[in-house]
């Protein structure tokens, strides 16, 4: 883990669970950016605002990788 004093999260998740994630997010009403044009292919992009928006972020990701082991 790095610092960071970024409004986003940048995760590593693996090419084959990109496109997995975007669907899982997007049904929560959260919103992440691929960022294979940064040539990152497998890494996501979450911008996150206040705290709520942190939790709601952090409970899906959670979610996601407990349902895509």
């Amino acid at each position: 883990t790095l610092p960071s004093h970024a409004n986003f999260l940048l995760a590593e998740l693996g090419q084959d669970r990109v496109a997995a994630a975007d669907a899982f997010f997007k049904a929560r009403g959260l919103i992440l950016r691929r960022v294979d044009s940064y040539q990152l292919p497998g890494f996501i992009r979450i911008t996150i605002g206040d705290e709520h928006g942190c939790r709601r972020v952090a409970d899906a990701m959670e979610a996601f990788l407990e349902q895509s082991r």
